[in-house]
């Protein structure tokens, strides 16, 4: 007995013959329609027609993009425990934050972290100094990992809702600063489990200790900065200016007391430096400095220049300060295509208050 073949064709005609040519029809208006709808509400809103031409030729890529994701690595998994009572207690300093409008002094609990089938003690808090970080379902947090363990590569650092940073913004200004030899954080992004319940991807940012400094190929060195204390304790109402002129200066982490030397000599440079006794030139390193400015005002990470978001490392061969890239939000301010790149008329020069920046770099 012969069994018969059957073609492609015979199967092409099948489903032609069955398929209801008006349907097609009607499918292919509705999705005319769907497209007019979509056009007209983006004009609208937009002012402006070419942004759905825009749209519309990127379109092949969102689908190229979308499809890729599936192939790639996914982000590691943090699996975050935290006792009924102690998160009661991270429940408590978030209630605080909201009635004060600010997170102020937020408490450490113990919590317990699993990453690639190993568990490691930690302590973990609420961090952010706006509510926007404890607003929502996805908070933010500090943690410390107990002991001699570290996670990531990381003793301590920062959990926060991509947005905090502007997404992918954060990560390619540290990237570029690296890339140019300038100190920045180990920033990536990671899935986090909290209590069982998936809390979706999360920023993993790396805090101030010497393992940050080690990881940019530096010697160990203290790193400073202006206390935020004055900054955010709006019942004095000082003007910006006064609170940074009075703001202590102050070093991070226990590898540096308070009689280190080199710790002393760092704060002794930018507190000169304040007070306008010794120059620019003599405090920080010129060409790092530069670069660190070009890199900030090209991704429009102007956020991480203001005074109290700075922070420095103090190179002992050099004896000078080196900036530290932090909170930046690159990309979500203007950039060189604005005209904003290079705009000093000096190569380093004292800003007012008004600006609200006292660190800035011309071409």
């Amino acid at each position: 007995m012969e069994l018969k073949k059957t073609s492609r064709s015979t199967y092409f005609d099948y489903f032609s013959r069955n398929i209801n040519r008006a349907w097609l029809k009607i499918i292919f208006l509705c999705f005319i329609l769907i497209l007019s709808f979509f056009a007209g509400g983006v004009t609208r809103e937009s002012g402006d027609w070419r942004k759905v031409y825009n749209i519309l030729t990127n379109l092949p890529n969102v689908s190229y993009n979308y499809i890729g994701s599936f192939f790639l690595v996914p982000p590691k998994e943090l699996i975050i425990d935290i006792k009924h009572k102690n998160y009661s207690s991270i429940l408590m300093d978030r209630e605080k934050a909201l009635k004060g409008k600010f997170l102020i002094d937020p408490s450490y609990v113990p919590a317990i972290i699993g990453l690639d089938s190993k568990s490691y003690k930690v302590k973990i808090r609420l961090k952010g100094d706006f509510l926007h970080h404890i607003k929502g379902k996805k908070w933010s947090y500090r943690v410390k990992v107990k002991g001699e363990n570290t996670i990531l590569g990381m003793k301590k650092f920062s959990l926060h809702h991509p947005n905090a940073r502007n997404f992918l913004g954060e990560w390619l200004f540290h990237k570029t600063l690296k890339d140019n030899d300038v100190i920045g954080l180990r920033y990536d992004f990671v899935k986090v489990i909290l209590n069982g319940k998936n809390m979706g991807l999360y920023a993993i940012e790396e805090h101030f200790e010497k393992r940050l400094i080690e990881n940019n190929n530096k010697k160990e060195g203290p790193i400073i900065k202006f206390s935020e204390t004055g900054f955010w304790n709006k019942k004095k109402k000082l003007k910006e200016n006064d609170i940074f002129l009075t703001s202590k200066i102050q070093g991070f982490g226990n590898s540096f007391n308070n009689e280190d030397d080199k710790l002393n000599r760092a704060i002794s440079l930018l507190e000169n430096y304040r007070k306008k006794t010794i120059g620019f030139n003599d405090v920080f390193d010129t060409e790092t400095f530069a670069k660190h400015y070009a890199i900030s005002r090209i991704l429009g990470g102007e956020h991480g220049e203001r005074w109290h978001n700075r922070r420095f490392y103090f190179n002992p061969f050099l004896d000078k300060l080196e900036p530290i890239g932090f909170d930046a939000n690159a990309l979500s301010y203007g950039s060189w295509l604005d005209g904003n790149l290079f705009q000093n008329k000096s190569l380093f020069r004292w800003m007012s208050s008004e600006d609200n920046n006292y660190f800035l770099v011309k071409k």
